[in-house]
């Protein structure tokens, strides 16, 4: 049975079996979609190695959805001719795709590709542009996957990857439904539950390869002042060296962050919550009292 209603009007479908014009020149929906799966996880999983290059603007999913379909359909990147709609859900006029499109991607340009973000503030923003492509829908098949994977590019350029294997059909097609109403934060949810850190787990690599995995890894705390030696850094996080321990420290949360240079000492403080002062010679000091990283060590030796 195919899939899309004949409608001499459309021409991506065959008149005669109503299925999409594919390269294969395959006439079952069945086996149509068993193979367009099937090339477009192996085309998935070679972009995380080499991603298509990009501006992340329309030309660049484009370029996505072209790398994920191309062995598939002859049209595969290219914008659709046709109007679709999926229930009561009506996607952008086709012809209104090119000039609509910068207004959801240079936006996203503004937000530095949602770089050095923390994990929920990344996911909020992921959740809405994720949300406008698919109102764009800019292709005649493939928009979800091809989003997808856009977006899981801009996750892996921030530091974080999205496992959407584990995210069900249905819960993405509720989330997107209510994304196109108008709220995103189903979209965001099912995106911050499905992200990996990644570029907090090359922090700690940074900090075991340095430490021999001999040291105490721990994050900054509020309150606390650390004061040692800055052993390098990634896109968030800073890592600094205590002697008997190492510190992660969100980049984000920390004031004077030019001084940080690897190999230079430098005194970490959180006088006021989670907002980090760096210090170092020359740097007027906080009359605060704080607990330094030798009372930190104290106190935990008194515990044991």
């Amino acid at each position: 049975m195919a899939k899309y209603p004949v409608r001499t009007s459309d021409p991506y479908l065959d008149e005669h079996s109503g299925l999409l014009r594919n390269r294969l020149g395959i006439t079952d929906q069945a086996e149509l979609d068993r193979v367009e799966a099937t090339f477009g996880l192996v085309r998935a999983y070679e972009l995380v190695e080499k991603p298509v290059a990009g501006n992340f603007d329309l030309a660049h999913l484009q370029a996505i959805h072209k790398r994920l379909f191309g062995d598939v359909y002859d049209w595969a990147g290219e914008i659709r001719t046709v109007d679709i709609s999926k229930g009561q859900t009506r996607f952008a006029n086709f012809q209104q795709i090119e000039s609509y499109a910068p207004e959801i991607t240079r936006p996203l340009q503004r937000e530095q590709l949602l770089r050095g973000l923390n994990i929920d503030t990344f996911s909020e923003r992921a959740g809405h542009y994720l949300g406008e492509l698919n109102v764009l829908h800019p292709f005649r098949e493939g928009n979800g996957r091809a989003t997808r994977e856009f977006v899981g590019q801009l996750a892996r350029g921030a530091g974080y990857a999205v496992d959407w294997s584990g995210i069900e059909r249905t819960e993405m097609i509720h989330a997107s439904i209510e994304a196109y109403e108008g709220s995103s934060k189903r979209l965001a949810g099912l995106i911050r539950a499905s992200l990996v850190d990644i570029d907090k787990e090359r922090a700690l690599d940074l900090a075991m390869a340095v430490s021999g995995g001999k040291v105490e890894i721990s994050p900054a705390e509020p309150g606390h002042a650390y004061e040692g030696a800055v052993v390098g850094s990634t896109e968030r996080y800073v890592v600094q060296s205590l002697g008997d321990e190492m510190v992660l420290h969100t980049r984000q949360a920390l004031l004077n962050a030019e001084m940080l240079v690897p190999g230079q000492i430098v005194n970490i403080r959180y006088p006021h919550g989670g907002v980090g002062l760096v210090e170092g010679e020359g740097t007027p000091q906080i009359d605060k009292p704080l607990q330094h990283d030798h009372e930190r060590k104290r106190d935990r030796d008194l515990e044991r």
